[in-house]
């Protein structure tokens, strides 16, 4: 997708995202950095590898020499809580996307096989119904990466819930679903 981006607006991918998607929604923690970058509030993450350590017994390792020299369009951005949230209300304000386009990118399409719960996925957004309550977000990171993000608004308005986590897979997905379960039953 980042290559059609590209082709389309004549501009590179991080160009693009940052001009139409960080700019416009005010996020100024966001982007994606070269490796040896120094950038605040950017954390190290940390893994282990269960293949060396299966009781999860060592002590975690830093993410460093893991990680991609710099992300793309499948991934490895930076971003914080406060600036997921600046990005949810900018979505929900539809100033990213008017709002038959936002309904239609954020909707669930297709069933997750797998999911641990009865998920949809759409354009880039997961939907998920609990207690109720419709939920539409999604999550970065996971096992072998040493961070694992969620962004989880409640279809209502009622709630958003952010989780960064500078630890593997699944510690921040886990304590966003234990968050929106509570929430949900609110």
């Amino acid at each position: 997708m980042g290559l059609v981006i590209e082709k389309l607006s004549g501009q590179t991918y991080f160009d693009y995202v940052k001009e139409h998607i960080f700019k416009v929604a005010g996020m100024t923690d966001t982007g994606y950095y070269e490796l040896n970058e120094i950038v605040p509030n950017r954390a190290t993450g940390y893994l282990r590898d269960p293949g060396e350590d299966p009781f999860a017994i060592d002590p975690r390792r830093s993410n460093v020499m893991f990680i991609p020299f710099k992300g793309n369009s499948a991934g490895g951005g930076y971003s914080t809580a406060t600036d997921l949230m600046k990005f949810s209300q900018a979505l929900r304000a539809h100033k990213l996307l008017n709002t038959e386009m936002t309904e239609l990118v954020t909707s669930g399409k297709v069933d997750m096989v797998g999911a641990p719960m009865p998920e949809k996925y759409g354009y880039g957004f997961i939907e998920r119904t609990v207690n109720g309550k419709e939920l539409r977000g999604n999550s970065g990171g996971g096992a072998g990466s040493g961070v694992d993000s969620s962004l989880e608004m409640f279809w209502d308005g009622s709630y958003t819930v952010i989780v960064s986590s500078n630890y593997d897979a699944p510690a921040g997905e886990d304590l966003k679903n234990d968050i929106c379960e509570f929430l949900a039953f609110q």
